[in-house]
């Protein structure tokens, strides 16, 4: 059994290249037989149209953070990851309601370890 990695890519300023960071990493990481999930973090949601998403009704990152902070039992964990087939990658997506999310973060205690719980 392989041991799980997680890579951040992470910095304030925009347009650095952390979605094309990522982007590649995760299709590298699959050419290799890698599992890989991205998990998309920026409300402009680049990354998961890069990945295919278009709007399924089903629950996206901005769901699976506000079900974290509010402890409630909602969907399980595999409701939120799509497929992209042709590079064989997982990934969650986000949209523009994540823009809001920090509202909600700020109102929790615990906010500062909800990514770490998910």
């Amino acid at each position: 059994m392989r041991k799980t990695t997680i890579i951040a890519v992470a910095n304030q300023k925009g347009g650095v290249g952390k979605t094309t960071t990522v982007l590649n990493l995760g299709a590298g990481l699959s050419k290799h037989s890698r599992n890989v999930l991205l998990v998309d973090l920026d409300p402009q949601n680049h990354l998961s149209r890069y990945c295919g998403y278009s709007p399924d009704g089903k629950p996206t990152i901005s769901e699976l953070i506000h079900q974290e902070v509010s402890k409630i039992v909602g969907n399980p964990y595999e409701n939120f990851i799509r497929r992209n087939k042709s590079e064989q990658i997982d990934y969650i997506p986000s949209n523009n309601m994540l823009a809001g999310m920090l509202g909600i973060l700020g109102m929790d205690s615990d906010s500062a370890g909800i990514i770490g719980r998910i």
